[in-house]
């Protein structure tokens, strides 16, 4: 605390030189007759008008037998604290400093998540209440009862990971579900579910057909730090939610994400745990073969599963390996009732194949969801 105490008075350096030549009897003119300077040069230091250079420090110091660098010192200290007397904004931007270090504040306003008001308080007090906290605290964000899964090259910021969990869980308050949730019908129907993946328009069915499950489904942009691909979030008392992000336009990987959450909620994954998906770069991050934990190794084995069995899968990449053809996959994915595309992202993910073969599979279904997008993507 000692460190912190300031004197309540400003003391110009001129005033130290005043005293100083007051106790040695000399006028100013004696001083400029000493060290060189004008007059005029030493009455606008002692009037503090006129700042001690380094070169006047150095004429200081012999004259009067104190080192340069207390003259320094005391010059560079009152300018300080007389900028700081005089400039208004320093608490301001310290309290933008605190907020931009808390969220990140210029994207939440840009997608409308907070007010964009130039008034600061109203910028506080929107973002405490969109983060539902009191105070700026970084121990006052819990993020549990959720499963994300993301890049494992980057790791997510976690104030990021919050403000978009926060706006999914907002989303889907706003969602008018009658259907009540049942684990076991969900399970049940999850082999219909995938009956929409033959066809990529048939995206669009999923959200009404998770609501008359019970389930929630929303569609949040990741925030920049975050590279969330999606995440499941299960409330006590609450129905259930899913929510993706796109940050992979393909067709796998909205499947593979979708039916990755949906086994966390399934097996039932209560509290907080980061998905890692195991690939060299986004290409890659697919299909992850669960070696980060026992949680994640269970619902990877069981979305997999789900989407392609392994013995099927298996018996398919004996027959035709090193050979294949586009319409050797397409066939496959027909005998499964998958469009081709989730064939390709496996055969790709498990190096059966390169990652430029059969791109054209790998179409995108993001249009095919517009409505159910919270802001339009950032360019």
């Amino acid at each position: 605390m000692a460190n912190n105490l300031r004197p309540a008075r400003i003391t110009p350096p001129g005033r130290i030189l005043r005293t100083e030549l007051q106790e040695r009897g000399w006028s100013q003119k004696d001083l400029s007759d000493i060290i060189g300077l004008s007059e005029k040069a030493i009455s606008g230091i002692v009037n503090g008008r006129k700042q001690i250079t380094p070169e006047t420090a150095i004429k200081l110091s012999a004259a009067f037998d104190v080192s340069a660098q207390f003259w320094i010192n005391l010059e560079a200290t009152y300018r300080l604290r007389l900028a700081e007397q005089e400039n208004s904004e320093s608490k301001e931007i310290a309290q933008k400093s605190q907020l931009h270090s808390f969220a990140p504040v210029n994207e939440l306003k840009k997608r409308g998540w907070i007010s964009a008001s130039n008034s600061l308080d109203e910028q506080a007090d929107s973002l405490r209440t969109f983060l539902d906290i009191s105070s700026f605290d970084p121990a006052a964000l819990q993020l549990t009862e959720i499963n994300f899964r993301h890049s494992v090259t980057r790791e997510p910021g976690q104030l990021a990971a919050y403000s978009w969990v926060q706006r999914v869980k907002q989303l889907a308050a706003e969602q008018r579900i009658t259907a009540t949730y049942s684990k076991q019908n969900l399970e049940t129907l999850i082999p219909k579910l995938l009956t929409f993946s033959q066809e990529p328009k048939n995206v669009a069915m999923v959200p009404s057909f998770l609501s008359d499950l019970g389930v929630h489904f929303v569609i949040v942009p990741h925030l920049p730090q975050t590279y969330i691909d999606g995440a499941a979030l299960l409330q006590k008392g609450s129905r259930p939610i899913v929510a993706l992000t796109l940050r992979h336009d393909r067709i796998d990987a909205f499947w593979y994400s979708l039916i990755h959450e949906l086994a966390h909620i399934v097996l039932e994954h209560h509290g907080q745990n980061i998905d890692r998906i195991d690939g060299k770069d986004d290409e890659e991050e697919l299909f992850a073969d669960a070696k980060h934990d026992l949680v994640e190794e269970e619902a990877d084995k069981w979305a997999s599963e789900h989407l392609i069995r392994k013995v099927q899968f298996d018996s398919f990449t004996r027959r035709t390996r090193p050979y294949y053809s586009l319409a050797k996959i397409q066939a496959f994915a027909h005998s499964q009732g998958r469009h081709s595309g989730i064939i390709v992202g496996r055969l790709q993910y498990t190096g059966e194949i390169s990652y430029g073969h059969s791109r054209s599979e790998l179409v995108k279904v993001r249009r095919f969801l517009e409505e159910w997008i919270d802001v339009p993507y950032p360019s």
